[in-house]
């Protein structure tokens, strides 16, 4: 099976996001977005092969794939400069490939999907992107995503003094008769 047409772009990339189960119920998906606001038209690195929403326990995740569907193994800067990129909009990053180089496996933080199968090799580490940039892509992904997505670690004005002191539950239990 293909993931790129020269002609199209991505393609068959239902298939990756069904290997991605684990970050919850796919939410919208979309590929060839582009994932910077200051895109210009020689920023080919800027358009991302394919995006997924997952929800998983009440929190949206953004998890960005780079599809390699071709011939020579990935390499370790390659890897690297993928996460780098993505890395900015995306909580979790994956690379797919049908091969890669041995360093490519201690890029630390990246997701490895092989393409035969596909199955994932390494799950990725959960990063910590821009939320703008994390609204950004979202925003371009269109329909189904939800007119204004929140992203996991903000919080809105008043959470913190409504929801009152934390008492952790050692101390709460020597307080409760």
């Amino acid at each position: 099976m293909r993931f790129v047409d020269p002609g199209v772009g991505t393609v068959n990339e239902e298939y990756l996001f069904e290997a991605l189960a684990h970050h919850g119920a796919l939410v919208a998906s979309a590929r060839e977005v582009c994932y910077r606001k200051e895109f210009g038209p020689q920023d080919e690195m800027f358009i991302g092969d394919a995006f997924g929403l997952f929800e998983a326990k009440g929190v949206r995740s953004l998890v960005g794939i780079e599809i390699k569907d071709w011939a020579a193994a990935v390499t370790p800067k390659l890897a690297r400069a993928y996460l780098g990129t993505y890395g900015r909009s995306c909580d979790f990053v994956y690379l797919a490939a049908r091969r890669f180089l041995p360093g490519v496996h201690r890029v630390r933080g990246l997701g490895l999907i092989q393409l035969d199968g596909p199955k994932v090799l390494r799950e990725a580490d959960r990063l910590r992107p821009d939320a703008a940039a994390w609204r950004f892509v979202i925003g371009q992904m269109g329909e189904g995503t939800g007119s204004a997505a929140v992203h996991p670690g903000q919080q809105r004005l008043g959470e913190r003094e409504r929801a009152g002191p934390t008492i952790p539950a050692a101390h709460r239990s020597e307080r409760e008769p």
